[in-house]
């Protein structure tokens, strides 16, 4: 090593970070959109889906554990009466 090369300061990070998921999760979201479209009619045309699934959506605002009933222009009906953005779903399993 050469020992005659000046020291590079280093701030100290006290603090997580978490702007990579933010661009991750934008960069892809047009595409995305296209497969949740097609996993969200998978499950509804599935032999076991008679009026109701059980499903595990993950949304940009968290995970959420429901039942769908249905499907609107651009929303996933529960059972609890509640719309999900299709929009806003990262993933659906």
């Amino acid at each position: 090593m050469n020992d005659d090369l000046p020291s590079v300061y280093a701030g100290k990070i006290d603090k997580e970070i978490k702007n990579d998921q933010e661009i991750f999760s934008n960069i892809n979201r047009s595409s995305n959109n296209i497969n949740i479209r097609e996993k969200i009619n998978k499950i509804f045309l599935s032999t076991d889906f008679v009026y109701k699934k059980d499903v595990r959506i993950t949304t940009n605002k968290g995970i959420i554990n429901t039942t769908i009933v249905g499907i609107n222009n651009n929303n996933l009906l529960t059972m609890n009466n509640e719309a999900i953005n299709i929009s806003d779903i990262i993933d659906i399993n």
